[in-house]
């Protein structure tokens, strides 16, 4: 348990018919310097057969074509969230971006049709995604766990994805740079 810290004392300006110059060379400097906040932790962790997890990528939202143009509007007026460039995708949809990073992904392409349960099946939360290195440690991890995966590449980008399902239906991607790709064996 951590010590409690002794609150500052205030000060308050006396007049001693000294100069305001003189009172500032005199006056009493606080007895302790203010504590220092200590660097951000990387946020990148890597298990012990080398799979390394940078951050967390993005989130899509599937949902129906007719709401895309209403969804990239609340996300840019709630968040100022701003749509920018998105890959060429079958289905209409945006990437939302806070700064250069495409944190949220609208995707137009909701199966209603479908029986709920599964993410990517109706509209709603689709999948999360974690920026990941390590592709030969992740697929031999996925194939000893006998995780069934799928690898996608994503078209016009330098990206290379692969999909999964936890024990709950809901789709995990893990993102991969392409160069992973030309230089690990499938």
């Amino acid at each position: 348990m951590a010590a409690a810290r002794k609150p500052l004392r205030r000060t308050t300006a006396r007049t001693t018919g000294k100069t305001k110059a003189a009172r500032k060379a005199t006056a009493r400097k606080p007895a302790r310097k203010p504590a220092r906040v200590a660097a951000r932790p990387s946020e990148a962790f890597t298990t012990p057969d080398g799979i390394t997890l940078h951050r967390m990528d993005h989130l899509t939202i599937r949902a129906r074509l007719e709401d895309m143009e209403t969804l990239r509007d609340f996300y840019a007026a709630v968040l100022g969230l701003k749509a920018g460039k998105r890959p060429d995708f079958a289905f209409h949809g945006y990437w939302m971006y806070m700064g250069d990073r495409a944190v949220i992904h609208l995707a137009g392409n909701a199966r209603p049709d479908l029986p709920a349960g599964q993410s990517g099946s109706h509209v709603g939360f689709d999948h999360v995604s974690f920026r990941t290195s390590g592709l030969p440690a992740v697929r031999a991890r996925l194939k000893k766990l006998d995780v069934p995966f799928e690898e996608v590449p994503v078209p016009g980008f330098p990206l290379h994805q692969i999909f999964f399902r936890d024990p709950t239906g809901m789709k995990v991607e893990l993102t991969f740079d392409v160069a992973e790709l030309h230089a690990s064996p499938a």
